[in-house]
């Protein structure tokens, strides 16, 4: 239809163009605002319907205020993941080219334009909203090109330390470690530069409290040698998902190429160590003199952890070469991390040595290869934005 409109109406009729798509919105707005099982088929059309409607810049004005406080309303992200390409094409063409547009997503960001000093705003709230405003921007830089917005590089780095500073906030920390996935794959790594150190930082402290809470965890369940965790409530506890979307964020920086990521490799032995390590062997001597502890990579201590009689055995998580390993949305416990924590440092042993003989042995196949595994890292982080639609009313 869009193609059809632009066809009848020449350049000098588009104002009469634009009147008929702006009457035609009141129509399609209600298909898009429905989540509901029974919607889907008629909220497809109307998504393809307005992704076409779209390409043509000349109509923004008819559908850029409807389409904006759609973006930005809390059930934005309940649809399907069939709809997830058409709703990336129609927020590229809305705020890659709408400079306003832009700087409202990123004001609504800003700690100072968020209200926390609003007294009938509850802090639990505002922690919510301000992770929702953090997933529409990742949304918005998902659905650019490559390096669309370098230039808006030092407000996102802003905005993503302010959130930083909020203490005891988790849902909008592991929003950010989710961006810093976003940007991994849609910014190249001269643009990054400034981000490693803060990135890094971050992801140390959430894992080295990952390490302590799973010492908890463990101990407690060794002990009652139960089969489930010992915290039911723990299921909603948003330190789960923080603790997840870190993970994502290491399972991807480590499975992603060194030449995308040359920065990274200064940081990787910290992680899962740069080649295979062996137990180490204490001295039946006393007095034989020991040299100063050796460090342990921080996921290598964890699998030494949950490597442990009376946990749960289970089998290590693998995937290709270059690939990451992580695919779930969510966790109910942090021992379900156990399978993840194993396999990544198994997978980097295993990759470290087959990635060389690929790249030297047809390096047609890995160039190859190597397309598939971007394509399928882009995929797996555009289901992270999907929100399960049947938690909406049928």
């Amino acid at each position: 239809m869009a193609t059809f409109v632009d066809i009848v109406y020449g350049s000098e009729d588009k104002d009469r163009a634009v009147a008929i798509l702006t009457n035609m919105m009141v129509y399609v707005l209600p298909f898009l605002k429905t989540h509901s099982s029974h919607n889907l088929m008629s909220s497809t059309a109307a998504i393809r319907l307005l992704s076409g409607v779209s390409e043509f810049h000349y109509t923004r004005k008819a559908w850029r205020r409807e389409i904006l406080d759609l973006f930005f309303d809390p059930e934005f992200f309940l649809f399907d993941n069939s709809q997830l390409s058409s709703w990336c094409s129609i927020v590229d063409n809305l705020l890659g080219h709408d400079k306003h547009a832009r700087q409202e997503l990123l004001g609504r960001v800003s700690v100072s334009q968020s209200g926390l000093n609003n007294l009938f705003t509850s802090s639990d709230m505002e922690m919510q909203q301000r992770a929702h405003l953090l997933k529409r921007l990742s949304f918005a830089v998902y659905s650019s090109p490559v390096d669309q917005y370098h230039h808006l590089l030092p407000d996102i780095q802003e905005r993503l330390a302010e959130c930083l500073r909020i203490q005891m906030a988790p849902l909008v920390h592991q929003q950010v470690f989710f961006c810093w996935r976003v940007l991994l794959v849609r910014m190249s790594a001269a643009n990054l530069t400034a981000f490693w150190p803060v990135m890094m930082t971050e992801l140390i402290q959430v894992l080295l409290q990952l390490e302590q809470d799973l010492i908890v965890d463990a101990t407690k369940m060794i002990r009652r040698q139960h089969t489930q965790p010992s915290h039911p409530a723990q299921q909603q506890d948003p330190w789960l998902g923080l603790y997840l979307s870190a993970c994502k964020l290491l399972d991807l920086v480590l499975a992603l190429p060194a030449h995308n990521l040359p920065q990274f490799q200064m940081y990787q032995w910290a992680f899962v160590g740069a080649q295979q390590r062996r137990r180490r062997i204490i001295p039946e001597n006393a007095n034989a003199v020991v040299g100063p502890p050796e460090f342990e990579p921080y996921m290598v201590r964890m699998v030494e952890l949950l490597d442990q009689p009376g946990l749960p055995e289970c089998e290590p998580l693998t995937e290709p070469t270059g690939r990451p390993l992580l695919s779930v949305q969510s966790i109910a416990c942090l021992l379900d991390l156990k399978s993840f924590i194993l396999g990544i440092v198994k997978c980097h042993y295993r990759s470290s040595s087959s990635l060389a003989k690929q790249s030297t042995s047809n390096p047609a196949h890995s160039a190859s290869q190597s397309q598939h595994n971007s394509r399928y890292v882009e995929t797996l982080i555009g289901k992270d934005f999907v929100e399960s639609p049947s938690n909406a009313a049928n």
